[in-house]
């Protein structure tokens, strides 16, 4: 191979970058690093911009997507455990409103059997 310069081992021509034994042989493009075995050519590899631009418009994809609600953030533990905190608290106003209905059905109950003692005794007398 008639190579510009060594680099490690490589043989470097123009874009073109090979080992010694042909093992790999690499071509950089504008953008793109590709890997040729003389049947195919595959992209290995992106540059920074590229890679960059790709993730910045993954990104906005994403935000957009989780505005749509197609996507859903998981929530975090914090959120979980406040979440069960509020659900607590309702359940425990609930449970008061309760205990304080049957309260008030029992004093009601006391009274009225209070009332007919009472009229039991008069009548008794």
């Amino acid at each position: 191979m008639n190579g510009l310069g060594g680099l490690g081992g490589f043989n470097i021509t123009g874009n073109s970058y090979s080992s010694p034994d042909n093992s790999v042989i690499c071509q950089l493009t504008e953008d793109r690093i590709f890997q040729i075995n003389g049947i195919e050519k595959k992209c290995v590899g992106v540059s920074i911009d590229l890679y960059n631009n790709m993730s910045a418009q993954a990104e906005t994809y994403y935000n957009r997507l989780v505005e749509l609600g197609d996507i859903v953030i998981p929530k975090t533990q914090e959120e979980l455990t406040q979440e069960a905190l509020e659900e607590q608290k309702a359940i425990n106003r609930q449970m008061m409103g309760i205990l304080q209905a049957m309260e008030a059905r029992l004093n009601k109950a006391e009274n009225i059997n209070n009332e007919n003692n009472n009229k039991e005794d008069g009548v008794n007398e």
